[in-house]
């Protein structure tokens, strides 16, 4: 079974934000800290909520949301 990343305080706290940020603008309708480097979220009021179970997760999820984004907005990058 695989082991759970263990985060440093600054990197929970960078996803921390990033998470907190797409919920500002609305990029997901709810997040949730689950404890030790674990977030729920849910991207609309209609979708399940998504467990984020370490840090890995959650940071290859922030960089799949940036990606989509870029596309969708034609930033170079």
């Amino acid at each position: 079974m695989k082991q759970p990343t263990v985060l440093t305080p600054g990197t929970e706290a960078v996803i921390d934000a990033w998470i907190t940020t797409l919920c500002a603008n609305q990029v997901l309708y709810r997040a949730e800290r689950l404890g030790a480097s674990a977030w729920s979220i849910q991207r609309t009021p209609e979708s399940d909520p998504e467990i984020l179970a370490d840090g890995n997760e959650a940071a290859h999820f922030i960089r799949r949301i940036q990606r989509t984004r870029r596309r969708t907005t034609g930033e170079k990058r």
